[in-house]
């Protein structure tokens, strides 16, 4: 899955970020890539990450720009 948050407000973005995270998470997706921009959201994206139960483990692409989001498995 592909999300682009990019030009979202914060809150915004927060909000479609975890609609897609358990999106993804209930059709057994193992990961997702997440666009935030290099601004706000992108300083706030790790403490969202660290902070969602689905969520295994995320990493800054080298665009500076984006993630890859892993999700852990249902069970």
């Amino acid at each position: 899955m592909y999300v682009d948050l990019h030009g979202k407000s914060v809150h915004n973005g927060w909000q479609l970020f975890k609609n897609a995270v358990s999106e993804c998470y209930f059709k057994d997706c193992r990961s997702m890539v997440v666009v935030t921009g290099k601004g706000q959201m992108k300083e706030e994206f790790s403490v969202w990450c660290f902070n969602h139960n689905f969520i295994s483990e995320h990493e800054l692409r080298r665009d500076g720009g984006s993630f890859i989001v892993k999700l852990k498995k249902k069970g």
